[in-house]
């Protein structure tokens, strides 16, 4: 599979997930990165990764990206993709998201930093919010393609000093009720 975003062919493995909705994924990632604001001084968090659209399409607006994601395909794919379009400032890991490798991949995080997240229809794990909340990363990006989930997990934002900013949805599905949204929370 390829998904052409502007200029850059991204490659993936067949096992690797994808959005279905090519036509719109351009324009997702370009609103992402338009929402976080991204400066060459940031790092960019890229958690879920898959491979690699959010992390290489956005990486030259940052100094540095860091992509993890589970599917050993999709970082494989990451990989290949970063080096064949010769990518340098993208750190790509397999593993699972966990406040555990929060607390790894963020040690160094500030609050010049940007943190986006797409995690799957299940969410994020619990202890991830709070972690990435402890570091006080200035903005955070946090997609959501189960919109039932959207309550608890902002509510958990806001326990943790973060606020909406704004709200995006994205009909990344035509003719089903599911939505793409995309929630922008700044720290308080």
């Amino acid at each position: 599979l390829s998904v052409t975003m502007s200029i850059i062919v991204l490659l993936s493995s067949p096992l690797s997930f994808s959005q279905v909705n090519e036509s719109l994924v351009d324009h997702v990632i370009g609103y992402a990165g338009n929402l976080l604001e991204l400066q060459p001084h940031q790092t960019l968090y890229d958690l879920y990764c898959g491979y690699g659209p959010f992390s290489l399409c956005l990486a030259g607006k940052v100094r540095r990206v860091v992509g993890v994601e589970l599917s050993a395909e999709s970082v494989e794919s990451a990989i290949a993709n970063a080096r064949r379009l010769r990518i340098a400032n993208a750190r790509l890991i397999r593993g699972e998201v966990t406040a555990q490798l929060i607390q790894s991949i963020m040690k160094n995080a500030s609050s010049a930093d940007a943190i986006l997240l797409d995690p799957p229809r299940g969410g994020t794990a619990e202890g991830v919010i709070e972690g990435i909340a402890a570091r006080r990363v200035g903005r955070a990006l946090h997609i959501f393609c189960n919109v039932d989930l959207l309550p608890s997990e902002i509510a958990r934002w806001i326990e943790n000093g973060y606020a909406p900013a704004k709200v995006v949805p994205f009909d990344m599905f035509p003719g089903t009720p599911a939505l793409e949204i995309m929630v922008l929370l700044e720290s308080t």
